[in-house]
């Protein structure tokens, strides 16, 4: 029978955390056993809405130097695209600014709408 992990004390401040994860580890709070790296492309697309294009593209640079991993842009661009037409398909988004975003993205990336 597995053992049940202990549960991760509720903090009052960041003070309490800090101290707390000082004098203690993750052994016996979190299952580790059931982890798993997931494609970082998909973590990109969603720090591009914040960054924007030219910012992802220096992001992806120091990324991809500094793990020796490949990210690629083009991969990103899918599944933003991907995420922007279900999101337009699950609210039943009809406004026609955004609409003409998704048919014309990402030929003009850098275009504000």
């Amino acid at each position: 029978m597995k053992k049940k992990n202990k549960s991760i004390p509720k903090f009052k401040s960041e003070e309490e955390e800090r101290a707390f994860w000082a004098q203690n580890d993750s052994v016996g709070l979190i299952d580790w056993e059931h982890t798993d790296v997931g494609d970082p492309h998909w973590d990109f697309r969603m720090i591009r809405r914040w960054l924007g294009w030219d910012g992802l593209e220096e992001l992806l640079f120091h990324y991809n130097a500094n793990t020796g991993l490949k990210c690629r842009r083009e991969y990103i661009e899918v599944l933003d695209k991907i995420s922007l037409c279900n999101s337009r398909q699950i609210r039943s988004f009809t406004d026609p600014l955004f609409n003409e975003y998704i048919k014309v993205w990402p030929s003009i990336p850098h275009q504000k709408f």
